[in-house]
């Protein structure tokens, strides 16, 4: 016998105490927590069933609003395939309570329907209305259908709105308000502002305007500049262009208001006017008096870029060849010796060579001095003109005397080639063969005197 510690006591009671449940008590016990599980689990998976067919349900009823949605769009270009113009007219909103707007709208869309046809029968256009759904939207009585067409071998997206009716989905005008999400694409140096409509396009240009900011600041000093703003807007009556106030913001005008291309979204047109704006926003800086030969560097150092950007010829025939040449710095150069008196000699200075053997293509600089010419003629500028000649030489003086004494040459000069020559005395000739308005060619010679190319013939 020994000691008992209180701890020993206290254990033991509790083991005595715990045996105090019976066997069957434990089961019943145990029975009543399983059924209530099981009632627990069956009331989760009642409501779960409610739920899931309620969600079900709604997905049917959304299924079949989407579906009636597309057959009414089928409908209507199956109408414009066939020429119904009944059964097309029959899908177009009608306005309750006014009928003036629903007059207005009907003669639209009538004129919509009419184009259609015109285009169908034009023998020299192709046009199938393929009516492939590209996408729609559905939220509330709003409607919105993206379609496929596909003109002279080229796809395009149209969108059209609809609202639901009780007696079904009718055509709308273009909700602007259900443009979809606003959204933005955040690039080095710009950003782009878009609604869900302009996806493709805000992606076309985004594609592009790394390589324009890269063309550009290798011509234009970019330090310091803000960031760059593309604002795609779904407004009709809105003019492509900056904001004001002096930001760097361009705004320019959704191409789904009409038509857009799907096969480039970033479309020519609206590549080539988003260009034009850009150099020409660059392009301010470089004053400059028209015509002028610094006027025709400024123009044409616009047009290589806008040339760049768009693929587009500009036809600006120096800038590009000097680029090939001396490679993109040589503009950089250019635009530091750049002022409103700067004449073609500016060239030498950039490229550090002499203009005889400059290995660059005279013709639009040539066609820009001979236009000059008759624009002075027309002016009666008689100082301006004769500059333009080598008055040191006496047959080119009279030639000069006897064109001023005339009528301006009818229509633009074009120049088909320039070669640079040397003769036995020593002078340096340009000579180009020029056509005037689309008329007979004749050669037309150029003379290096001073720095400067003056006109020999």
């Amino acid at each position: 016998m020994g000691i008992k510690l209180d701890w020993e006591i206290d254990a033991r009671r509790g083991s005595t105490l715990s045996v105090g449940e019976d066997p069957q008590s434990r089961r019943r016990r145990r029975a009543s927590q399983f059924r209530f599980v099981l009632a627990l689990l069956a009331l989760l998976a009642l409501i779960a069933g409610v739920v899931g067919a309620v969600v079900l349900r709604l997905r049917e009823v959304d299924g079949a609003i989407e579906r009636m949605l597309r057959e009414t769009a089928a409908a209507e270009v199956t109408a414009l395939r066939l020429g119904d113009q009944t059964a097309f007219l029959d899908v177009q909103w009608q306005a309750m309570n006014d009928a003036s707007v629903t007059a207005r709208w009907i003669a639209q869309q009538t004129q919509h329907f009419d184009a259609y046809q015109a285009l169908m029968q034009d023998p020299d256009r192709e046009i199938n209305l393929t009516g492939r759904v590209l996408d729609t939207a559905v939220e509330g009585q709003n409607g919105r259908v993206h379609l496929e067409e596909i003109i002279d071998g080229v796809p395009y997206g149209q969108v059209w709105f609809y609202w639901r009716f009780d007696e079904g989905w009718r055509h709308v005008p273009m909700a602007f308000s259900f443009w979809g999400d606003a959204r933005t694409i955040q690039g080095e140096g710009f950003n782009i502002a878009y609604r869900e409509v302009d996806s493709l396009v805000a992606a076309g240009i985004a594609a592009e305007l790394p390589r324009w900011l890269s063309l550009t600041c290798a011509v234009f000093d970019c330090a310091g500049l803000p960031e760059v703003t593309i604002e795609i807007v779904p407004d009709e009556a809105l003019v492509a262009g900056w904001s004001s106030g002096g930001s760097w913001q361009l705004r320019l005008p959704s191409p789904y208001i009409e038509r857009a291309r799907l096969d480039q979204p970033f479309d020519p047109s609206l590549r080539l006017k988003a260009a034009t704006l850009w150099v020409d926003r660059w392009l301010a800086a470089f004053a400059a008096q028209a015509p002028s030969d610094a006027a025709y560097l400024r123009d044409a150092i616009g047009g290589y870029l806008i040339q760049q950007f768009t693929g587009i010829d500009t036809g600006s025939h120096l800038v590009s060849s000097l680029v090939d040449a001396y490679g993109a710095d040589v503009l950089r150069r250019l635009r530091l010796v750049f002022a409103p008196q700067t004449s073609i000699g500016a060239l030498r200075l950039a490229a550090n060579e002499p203009l005889d053997v400059l290995r660059v293509d005279w013709r639009d600089f040539l066609a820009y001095r001979l236009n000059t010419e008759a624009e002075w003629i027309s002016r009666r500028a008689e100082s301006a003109f004769y500059a333009l000649y080598d008055t040191g030489d006496p047959a080119a003086l009279a030639a000069a005397q006897t064109r001023f004494a005339g009528a301006p040459p009818a229509g633009a000069a074009e120049v088909a080639s320039a070669v640079v020559e040397r003769t036995a005395d020593g002078a340096v000739l340009l000579r180009a063969v020029v056509g005037v308005g689309g008329g007979a060619t004749e050669a037309v010679t150029f003379r290096l005197v001073g720095g400067d190319w003056k006109r020999a013939s």
